[in-house]
């Protein structure tokens, strides 16, 4: 759709390409379908690090409102790192703050830990049908049979946050945003899901072009006994041609 600015790599040669950029060769090639060494990447802004999350105290436990209380404690259940939020970053994380994130919450949630179990303590039983309502909702999104491809759904929550939550958005924009999730999301009623994966294993002693059967498949869990092959890290059906590169 035109809405890149285009970065050129080709004076390197492709030597220091391939010794010093494969990874953005390799992806540029895959995402993008252009040959570095002779083309210009087509680049946009992208997310490479999600802020907001599950709610949590500064202890790493999670919360939920309850007989309200906005702040009331989720026993036994808690988050740290990308998963969590703590409510620290603002509007604008800072380089290498999730990191910083990470430490010192991740510590914070041990020690936590550490003062409400008494060391040896077992874990409460468990009913034997206490995955089921989880398990029954993976079935249905696994077999779901409506009229939108996931490739579809995702693009077009892609494209509302790219024009209504960019790098500058203004309340009205979010508001209109917000608006066009909530659509969306109810979308995920007719979703289809006609290629179910459960693991993806990449092959580091394979050279880049690498794209036989039997060196290329994606690997079905316990739910799909039967192996799909198809090439490694291949492009969504249905998603634009265009880089995601972060440099962050």
């Amino acid at each position: 759709e035109r809405d890149h600015i285009h970065l050129h790599l080709e004076h390197l040669g492709p030597a220091v390409i391939h010794e010093r950029l494969p990874g953005i060769a390799e992806t540029s090639r895959i995402f993008a379908g252009v040959d570095v060494t002779r083309q210009p990447i087509p680049v946009q802004p992208t997310v490479h690090y999600n802020m907001g999350g599950i709610p949590c105290n500064y202890h790493g436990e999670v919360i939920a409102p309850r007989n309200g209380d906005p702040d009331s404690v989720v026993p036994g259940l808690m988050a740290v790192g990308e998963t969590a939020c703590v409510s620290v970053h603002g509007a604008n994380r800072l380089g290498s703050n999730s990191l910083l994130d990470l430490v010192v919450f991740g510590r914070q949630a041990a020690r936590r830990c550490a003062e409400l179990i008494a060391p040896g303590t077992r874990h409460a039983p468990l009913a034997k049908d206490a995955a089921d309502p989880a398990l029954a909702r993976l079935e249905r999104l696994r077999n779901a049979h409506g009229s939108r491809p996931t490739a579809e759904i995702r693009l077009e929550m892609q494209k509302t946050m790219q024009r209504d939550a960019a790098v500058f958005r203004t309340q009205q924009s979010l508001e209109e945003g917000a608006r066009k999730l909530a659509r969306t999301y109810e979308s995920l009623a007719d979703v289809r899901v006609d290629r179910p994966l459960a693991g993806v294993e990449y092959r580091s002693d394979r050279d880049d072009g690498a794209r036989e059967p039997a060196h290329a498949g994606h690997r079905h869990g316990p739910l799909g006994p039967q192996p799909h092959r198809e090439p490694r890290r291949a492009r969504a059906r249905g998603l634009p041609r265009t880089a995601m590169i972060s440099t962050g």
